[in-house]
């Protein structure tokens, strides 16, 4: 099994980058933990806790009963220093992750050290610690998955807002596209109504020039016709 913390670091890693490559060769906790690994202060611990945390301990580590002497002890505080190193760096490398996975990073590290501590104050033994170990990494797949869906239904609901969004953005503008035909058609009309009216005016105005018109005594019968600035009056 891989390496719990510096996998959970490089999947939230990769869920910003979408780089295996690139999580393989920079990250700083897999370097980190390769020096917790080699450091000799360490090595009276091997066989009694895993250095490098997979919550996957043997079963001799699970099955193992006793309480850690003086120098065991100073080592657990040396081990649990470099753990505390290797989970600055990883805060710092991951600056981008979403802070719902940084959460749950720093979640399990604090688990890890409030058992460590029990261990290192001999309320618990090396059993103990491991299986706690096991229960940290189960708690946390757990997690993992939960938050997983979590987010993937909030992503989905945020998609489907924007969907109904645009969608409720175009039925806006098609019916501003219809309310602008409908006024240009009316415009229309309206324009077309003026001119034939006008025109209608113009033609009465035409036509009472051209009218015979009736002067003076009403016995004598006198009628002028009018043909632009001149009028011809004739008499009976």
């Amino acid at each position: 099994m891989k390496k719990l913390m510096s996998a959970l670091l490089t999947t939230l890693f990769l869920a910003c980058t979408q780089s295996q490559a690139l999580a393989d060769s920079t990250n700083p906790v897999r370097e980190c933990d390769a020096r917790i690994k080699s450091k000799d202060e360490l090595k009276i611990l091997n066989g009694k806790i895993e250095l490098i945390f997979s919550g996957s301990p043997t079963l001799e580590m699970m099955a193992n009963y006793k309480v850690p002497n003086q120098k065991e002890k100073e080592a657990i505080a040396l081990w649990i220093e470099e753990q505390k190193k290797c989970k600055q760096l990883g805060d710092e490398w991951f600056t981008s992750a979403r802070p719902e996975w940084v959460a749950l990073i720093d979640r399990a590290y604090s688990d890890m050290f409030f058992l460590a501590a029990d261990l290192y104050g001999g309320k618990i033994n090396y059993g103990a610690f491991a299986k706690g170990q096991v229960k940290i990494n189960d708690d946390l797949k757990i997690s993992m998955a939960s938050l997983k869906q979590q987010l993937r239904q909030q992503d989905e609901a945020k998609q489907d807002a924007h969907s109904q969004q645009q969608a409720m953005e175009e039925r806006r503008l098609q019916q501003e596209r219809v309310y602008q035909a409908q006024q240009q058609a009316i415009n229309r009309q309206q324009t077309e109504a003026a001119k034939s009216a006008a025109t209608t005016n113009l033609g009465l105005e035409l036509l009472k020039m051209g009218q015979p018109r009736t002067l003076g005594n009403p016995s004598v019968n006198c009628t002028t016709y009018t043909r632009g600035p001149y009028g011809t009056i004739n008499c009976q």
